[in-house]
């Protein structure tokens, strides 16, 4: 395993080598990820607003949060840095990473409503599993045992879930 940084950020990565019969040595697989983009930092931790106005840029003046979501959503004070085609799973999720890290993001969907290519396709689709095996990142699916709430429409559930976060 190792790290790496370049021009845009810094990331982790992993090398199986391989010993050929002549005794030479070669790279099996490489596995490479960005982490952390230099551009924007991740607003979690210290970064994170802690609650009330005061930790807001500009205070109660600019609204509270609900308020300043909503204004968000129309991108009435910029454009989105970021285009993503599909809020299936993976769009969702790089939606949701990008905005960690204070991006503004646009998802634009073919289908009536978010999640409906999982609703449509995925009759049998549940998320009573292990949690390693559903992971929607930085949304929590899961409850005290450690795997994923129980639904008996569990294709419907997860769309549910995320349908407020990025429906206009």
């Amino acid at each position: 395993m190792f790290s790496f940084e370049t021009k845009v950020g810094t990331g982790k990565g992993m090398v199986r080598l391989v010993c050929l019969p002549n005794g030479a040595w070669m790279a099996h697989m490489i596995y490479t990820a960005l982490q952390e983009l230099h551009c924007a930092k991740e607003i979690a931790g210290y970064n994170r607003p802690h609650g009330g106005n005061n930790s807001l840029k500009g205070g109660a003046v600019e609204g509270n949060w609900y308020e300043r979501r909503e204004h968000k959503k129309e991108f009435l004070d910029e454009q989105p840095a970021v285009l993503i085609v599909g809020a299936g799973q993976s769009g969702l999720n790089l939606a949701a990473r990008l905005q960690s890290l204070g991006l503004s993001v646009l998802i634009v969907e073919k289908t009536e409503r978010v999640g409906d290519s999982w609703r449509h396709r995925y009759r049998t689709l549940v998320t009573h599993v292990g949690i390693n095996a559903v992971d929607l990142g930085r949304i929590l699916l899961t409850n005290q045992t450690g795997s994923s709430p129980v639904h008996p429409h569990g294709v419907h559930e997860v769309p549910r879930q995320l349908a407020p976060l990025y429906t206009k």
